[in-house]
């Protein structure tokens, strides 16, 4: 009788733990990419590819009015980060995008970012694509739009409490009828 209160104790102290982050997905291929009108890019700036992955200090330069389409390795919450790249004085460079979430047909606007503030973003519901827009002031002082290191998003979440006190249960099922087989 103890073992099945311990597992039963078990069981409900997993279900009511909270759950436990996973680690980000980073974009991981380039759907579509439209480089906006740029004053001037420097070499290696147009590669969309560069914004794939961790940050690294690769980057691409979305140049002003550009979009970047993104998909990741699963469906994700559109809650995440985006890492820009801006040298010098980011007071100088203020460089501005929306973010859209959606299934690479229907977008909903789900933030307005910027490099001199934060970059990071949060909306309700699944998605499987991520597209950036650059919104950059042209009259600026910055010459090539929004620039993207990587992109990171939260997976959706597998219920796993759930499936902890199921298997709880079924274990406590299987003790019971093989203690009234003996």
């Amino acid at each position: 009788m103890k073992v099945l209160s311990a597992l039963f104790l078990g069981a409900m102290l997993a279900g009511a733990a909270p759950a436990v982050q996973a680690a980000p997905l980073y974009a991981d291929n380039v759907v579509s990419f439209t480089q906006g009108s740029v004053e001037r890019v420097l070499p290696g700036r147009s590669d969309p590819t560069a914004a794939l992955g961790a940050a690294d200090g690769s980057f691409v330069s979305l140049g002003f009015g550009g979009s970047l389409v993104l998909t990741f390795a699963q469906p994700f919450r559109a809650i995440g980060q985006i890492v820009e790249v801006t040298f010098n004085d980011r007071s100088r460079h203020k460089e501005s995008a929306d973010v859209y979430a959606g299934d690479g047909v229907t977008w909903t606007l789900i933030a307005s970012v910027k490099n001199y503030l934060s970059t990071s973003f949060s909306a309700a519901g699944t998605f499987t694509h991520l597209k950036i827009v650059d919104t950059s002031d042209a009259s600026g002082a910055t010459f090539d739009g929004f620039d993207i290191d990587s992109v990171s998003v939260s997976p959706v979440p597998v219920p796993a409490a759930g499936l902890l006190l199921g298997g709880a249960l079924f274990g406590l099922g299987a003790l019971r009828r093989r203690k009234a087989a003996a």
